[in-house]
């Protein structure tokens, strides 16, 4: 499974996509040495400036203690986005959601979101992380068109990550844990302490043409 997503990625990056979106995670990979070698290779190559996004998987862990792959966090061109649900306040951050202080850049709406599926199932509500992921690589697709002067460290940096709503201080249940389990503040579990936030990114974007 891994190796197909390597082959994946490198497809994407070959015809020249600007965004590649990794909806999927695992807490074991056979060939990690092997598939990081290429990772870095895909990087340094400068063909492409491709933005991989990330979905931070959906067990509840902590990615920053414990092993998820593939690990991008070393690439500047690499979000990882954990799922927020619905509700406010505590209870902000999806309970199945992965997170990391460093790891995880940003979270997302990821909770009930209109999902297509294979086959004659059709149209469903899902929840996690690779619907969180898919909301973030939308949001940058629609900022890359209107502004395609824009590098995909410049839509990471200054529109999806920079212009995140600020919650950084925002005490929140950490995800799987029980009521008696100290809260954390949103800060210990993304490096920006937000949630993606369109709006604002296009306000910024539209402010610095």
């Amino acid at each position: 499974r891994d190796k197909a997503l390597l082959h994946a990625i490198k497809y994407a990056w070959s015809m020249g996509a600007n965004i590649i979106v990794l909806d999927t995670g695992s807490e074991f990979s056979a060939h990690n040495e092997e598939i990081n070698t290429e990772l870095s290779t895909l990087f340094s190559d400068g063909k492409n400036d491709a933005l991989i996004i990330q979905a931070a998987g959906d067990s509840a862990s902590d990615i920053g203690s414990n092993y998820y792959f593939p690990n991008g966090s070393s690439y500047p061109n690499w979000i990882t986005v954990g799922s927020n649900n619905k509700q406010k306040g505590s209870y902000l951050i999806f309970n199945g959601s992965n997170y990391a202080e460093k790891r995880v850049n940003l979270f997302a709406p990821g909770e009930q979101i209109i999902s297509l599926t294979a086959g004659k199932s059709g149209i469903f509500d899902m929840s996690g992380s690779a619907q969180s992921a898919a909301v973030v690589a939308g949001v940058g697709a629609m900022i890359l068109s209107y502004f395609d002067d824009l590098t995909n460290l410049q839509l990471k940096n200054t529109y999806l990550i920079g212009e995140s709503r600020d919650y950084s201080t925002l005490e929140v249940k950490l995800p799987g844990s029980d009521s008696h389990d100290p809260y954390r503040t949103m800060i210990e579990l993304c490096s920006s302490g937000g949630i993606v936030d369109a709006y604002q990114a296009i306000k910024e974007a539209l402010s610095r043409k």
